[in-house]
């Protein structure tokens, strides 16, 4: 198992995790969509995912802000991540964007190309079309309830996606 480390970015009010590993020249950084749990209370999922680019790129993952207060946007996201970029002095970096990580990395690749060498947005989605929003609403309202059968039925899925 590739060695890694977690650290903490401080400036100010902000504090943001991160997970670094590898050793390699290039710089890889992912960044996750939102997730129930902070991706680095869980560092072995990601180094074993990501370890076999572990020789050729130094590898970091950066988590949300510890203090997130709402409104919190996509943008302000964004440049906190940016802050924490440019604090450990990466440059021209590969990207990697899972769902709102995604939209975290288009966001920084317009306001700051500096930094982004290669781009890469997985599963995400910018706008969600305004016949979507019910479907979302309803799963929401059904996780809230604590009904995973229903949110996972799929004949109820299927009456709404198609």
């Amino acid at each position: 198992m590739t060695d890694y480390r977690i650290e903490t970015y401080t400036e100010d009010d902000l504090r943001m995790r991160y997970l670094c590993f590898g050793k390699g020249k290039k710089t890889l950084v992912i960044i996750p969509g939102i997730s129930f749990r902070p991706l680095c209370d869980d560092p072995l999922s990601v180094v074993s995912a990501f370890e076999k680019y572990a020789d050729e790129y130094t590898i970091y993952l950066f988590d949300r802000r510890e203090d997130m207060k709402s409104p919190y946007t996509v943008e302000q996201m964004a440049e906190d991540t940016y802050k924490a970029i440019k604090s450990l002095g990466l440059k021209k970096a590969c990207f990697y964007g899972a769902s709102q990580g995604g939209m975290i990395c288009l966001y920084l690749a317009l306001n700051h190309p500096d930094i982004v060498f290669k781009l890469l947005v997985a599963s995400s989605a910018p706008y969600v079309p305004e016949d979507s929003l019910y479907f979302y609403e309803k799963c929401s309202a059904l996780a809230k309830e604590k009904d995973a059968c229903e949110v996972c039925d799929s004949q109820y899925l299927q009456q709404r996606v198609l």
